[in-house]
């Protein structure tokens, strides 16, 4: 019996990520390009014209590919342990479905990932940011939304970019967001981002679509334009944090809330965090807090 060609299995695969996973857009393009990106290595260096079967590959080749994206494409760890992990996904998959008898990527280990400290802005960073929009006119009242909401709801880009009219409640003072996998979950707001939001409302114009954040042309705003927006207040604001990005302000807004003893399960729930493991990144402490400890045994 013919074994199904090894890129319908991927488009097999990526079906299943849709349909039974939920998996956002962004997650399986990504999964997409890791798969076609092995395929593609295995091609040249199995010397064939077309690898047509999955019964082909073995643990050896899986190794001897990462090893070549540590070598040759000097890929760093984080993006090789996603690569892996892409891998090991697909193969799972396809053992589940009985198309293979082994998984071929069971004894192969992720590499260590350092850890990183996020970046953030500080509490007069952030002052200075929300006080560059000017609101007295349209564009400025809507700009100035867009940050608040990033600044103190630690919001994904995506996530605001999806917020509908009907995903605020002011008789709860709350939003509701729809996460990675689509999975909602419930963020209280403050009463700045409540004023913001009401001032916001009252000149959106109208337009054909449920889009809480619209463009000029009145349709729901891009991704691309909520970092220009950030990226232009930054700039005006006169931050030189480097590489900035509305992810920065989620970073700031976790780093706001550990800075005040929130508890990290709470942290993880504001943030629609799956595993505490990535909460804990914000665990971090500054030499300031570090002193104000130690001196308090003198005291």
């Amino acid at each position: 019996m013919a074994e199904t060609p090894i890129l319908e299995l991927i488009d097999s695969f990526k079906a299943y990520l849709v349909l039974e996973r939920n998996y956002a857009k962004g997650t399986l393009i990504e999964y997409g390009s890791d798969l076609e990106a092995f395929v593609e290595y295995l091609q040249i260096n199995k010397k064939e014209k077309q690898l047509k079967t999955i019964s082909s590959i073995n643990e050896d080749d899986i190794r001897i590919y990462i090893e070549n994206l540590f070598l040759k494409s000097k890929c760093k760890s984080i993006t090789i342990s996603r690569k892996i992990s892409s891998l090991r996904s697909f193969f799972t998959f396809l053992k589940d479905r009985r198309y293979i008898d082994h998984n071929p990527t069971l004894e192969i280990k992720s590499p260590k990932i350092p850890k990183k400290l996020p970046i953030y802005l500080t509490e007069n960073e952030l002052i200075r940011l929300l006080a560059t929009p000017d609101q007295t006119n349209a564009e400025g009242i809507r700009d100035f939304a867009i940050l608040i909401l990033f600044s103190y709801t630690g919001m994904r880009i995506s996530e605001l970019q999806g917020l509908n009219l009907n995903s605020l409640n002011f008789d709860e003072n709350s939003v509701k967001v729809m996460g990675k996998g689509s999975k909602e979950r419930v963020i209280p707001l403050i009463e700045p981002v409540i004023q913001s939001l009401r001032k916001y409302i009252a000149i959106r114009p109208m337009a054909d679509t449920e889009a809480l954040i619209i463009s000029k042309q009145k349709k729901r705003i891009s991704i691309r334009a909520l970092r220009d927006i950030v990226y232009k207040y930054r700039k005006l604001a006169g931050i030189s944090v480097n590489n900035f990005s509305p992810h920065k302000l989620r970073h700031t807004f976790a780093t706001l809330l550990h800075n005040r003893d929130v508890d990290i399960l709470d942290i993880q729930a504001l943030l629609g965090h799956a595993s505490i493991a990535t909460t804990q990144i914000y665990t971090h402490t500054n030499s300031k807090r570090l002193r104000e400890a130690v001196n308090k045994i003198d005291k």
